[in-house]
């Protein structure tokens, strides 16, 4: 058996889908979502989004097991261990017989469940294919937040996560402009909410140098805002670098199960400054146009361009 543990919004819960795929493809065995983190409430980060999104339909460990039992499973897994830390899921399972050696990201177990048994780790959001040697029974824990795991099976990822036909027509009339704005349509997503909160936001002035960076490749940008915080976008433009003769659309309306649309306009834009979000960093990734330019806030996280394809 191999678990995948998954957790999140839509941006982690792909990322760790694409990690997933590639396990799968590159050593000939199914995986099952390890899904605990959604089972309890359904409406948390908008529940497990990528089977309703993109119509595919995975093994998760919630379909093998009873209700009675996945709801035993969370009230152990909501106690602590002898460290403080919660019960960790792999006790759970050997109590059951079932012996899985973990695989970790970085620290991220171990920093979040209560397990002093042997453990096998990669680095921290970087490609690591001699993942691959470890084998038999496995959990992997983590969120392989990089382009590798993707480049890898870049042809399978793209025929999977195909978004659907846009739902309504506000928001086909933002694809018309988009597609009206042609090379010159550039999407700029500022990210706030929780990351304010963790003190994750970006300073304004990456977006300055950003935009004046837009200005040197596009010779009439047209920008295309995305946030979960508008009102918060359109009393800061001039901080952002928008100057008011610039041509500027606010993509509105996109919230809860539908924020998955505001990924999928992003990624038809030629241009694209994208925030420290996995969420527009997966935009990035999925748009295919060979034209694309992608401006994002320090230099390690890899940009696929499709041109380079052969």
């Amino acid at each position: 058996m191999r678990l995948v543990m998954m957790n999140g919004g839509l941006g982690n819960q792909l990322f760790q889908y694409i990690f997933m795929r590639y396990i799968e493809e590159k050593s000939g065995e199914a995986c099952v979502i390890e899904d605990l983190y959604f089972c309890g409430d359904e409406t948390v980060h908008n529940g497990y989004e990528i089977e309703r999104i993109f119509g595919l339909k995975h093994t998760r460990l919630s379909d093998l097991l009873d209700a009675d039992v996945i709801a035993e499973m969370r009230r152990i897994l909501s106690t602590n261990g002898p460290d403080g830390k919660p019960e960790s899921i792999l006790t759970v399972f050997k109590s059951c017989g079932i012996d899985l050696f973990p695989v970790q990201e970085g620290n991220f177990y171990r920093d979040v469940a209560s397990y002093s048994g042997s453990i096998f780790s990669t680095p921290a959001n970087e490609f690591y294919p001699d993942i691959l040697r470890c084998e038999g029974d496995l959990y992997y824990y983590g969120y392989w937040i990089n382009a590798g795991w993707m480049a890898g099976i870049i042809g399978t990822i793209l025929n999977e996560l195909t978004f659907p036909p846009l739902p309504d027509a506000r928001n086909q009339a933002f694809v018309s402009q988009i597609e009206s704005a042609g090379a010159n349509s550039v999407a700029v997503h500022v990210r706030r909410g929780d990351f304010a909160n963790l003190g994750w936001l970006l300073p304004t002035d990456y977006y300055v140098r950003s935009v004046a960076g837009v200005r040197e490749q596009v010779e009439k940008p047209m920008f295309f805002f995305f946030s979960d915080d508008i009102p918060w976008v359109k009393k800061h433009l001039p901080d952002l670098g928008i100057l008011p003769t610039d041509e500027v659309v606010f993509v509105e309306g996109n919230m809860g199960g539908n924020n998955y649309i505001d990924m999928q306009l992003m990624s038809k834009c030629r241009g694209m400054v994208i925030a420290n979000s996995s969420f527009s960093y997966l935009a990035a990734l999925l748009n295919t146009r060979p034209d694309k330019m992608v401006w994002k806030p320090g230099e390690k996280r890899q940009i696929l361009y499709y041109k380079e394809r052969t």
